[in-house]
Formats: structure tokens, C-alpha cells, sequence
């Protein structure tokens, strides 16, 4: 399940497969009713909340610069990334690569509690954005060849 020899390569890399954004999703919406529900402190490990950091401060960063430029739904955007949207990307996906050579060889054993405020702050952004994704990327697969930008078909791969 979820396999996909086309995303072996550059795709792969770079993340932009639509169905693992679905299932991302999915689990956000989750965690937040968990979190909700429970609304209990959550140990975490510090490599993992310092992750967490750095997409949330490059998401608060991608908000101000969309808000400085009157961008204020995924609609206002063009097929073209602009620069700031790529900026963004790529501070993330630097982070997660930090990430990932932080735990290349295992996790320090230290942890950091997140409150149930900050999780559900954390949550509720991430998700937010993804939404805004979903809405470019619909822009993008309704928009083309023998479309009007009205059929609402999501692209699965980029």
C-alpha cells in the first residue's frame, strides 16, 4: 500500500506525493482529538521538538509574508511557486533533514513535555497549512488541457 515506483526518484525526495499529504492529515486530525480529549502534557523527544520548532517557525514566517503581500487563500496564487512559498519548503525540508542525521543513530533518551496548549496550537497550524496545500494543489490539477478549473481533480503525483 502506498507504493509507488514513480516515487522512487526526485518526487520521492521532495515530498509531493498527494496521498501522503491525505494521510497526514488524517493522523494531525487525530493526535488533535487525542490531545483534546485527553488534554495532558506529552513527553517528546528533544530531537523531535526541535523539529517541531523549526517547521513552526518557518510556517509563522510564511504567514507573515503572505500576509505582507495580501495573499490570503491558496486561490490568489498562480501554478508558479513563488519564491517565498519555496523558501518556506526549503527551510522545512532542511529541518527534517537535520532531523533525520539528529536520530541517524538512535534518539539522546531526553524529552521534552509539550503542553496540551502547544500541542494543540502545533496541530492546528500544521493542519491549516496542509489545507492550504490541498487548495494549491487543486488549483493546479483543475486548471489545464480541456479544463475550465472547475472538474475538482486533485493531482496524485506532481
Amino acid at each position: 500500500p502506498g507504493w509507488n515506483d514513480a516515487m522512487n526518484g526526485l518526487p520521492g525526495m521532495i515530498g509531493s506525493g498527494m496521498p501522503e499529504t491525505f494521510e497526514l492529515e488524517i493522523l494531525l486530525s487525530f493526535l488533535l482529538k487525542v490531545v483534546s480529549k485527553h488534554y495532558r502534557r506529552v513527553p517528546i523527544p528533544v530531537e523531535l521538538n526541535k523539529l517541531c520548532r523549526a517547521i513552526n517557525t518557518s510556517l509563522k514566517t510564511l504567514e507573515k509574508k503572505m500576509e505582507k503581500m495580501g495573499v490570503e487563500e491558496a486561490s490568489q496564487l498562480n501554478a508558479t511557486v513563488p519564491d517565498y512559498l519555496f523558501q518556506y519548503w526549503n527551510e522545512v525540508a532542511t529541518a527534517r533533514e537535520t532531523y533525520r542525521e539528529d536520530v541517524r543513530l538512535g534518539f539522546s533518551g531526553e524529552v521534552d513535555p509539550l503542553t496540551p496548549e502547544d500541542l494543540q496550537w502545533i496541530l492546528m497550524s500544521w493542519l491549516k497549512e496542509l489545507e492550504k496545500g490541498k487548495e494549491r494543489a487543486m488549483k493546479i490539477g483543475s486548471s489545464g488541457y480541456g479544463d475550465n478549473g472547475t472538474s475538482g481533480i486533485i493531482p496524485t503525483y506532481f
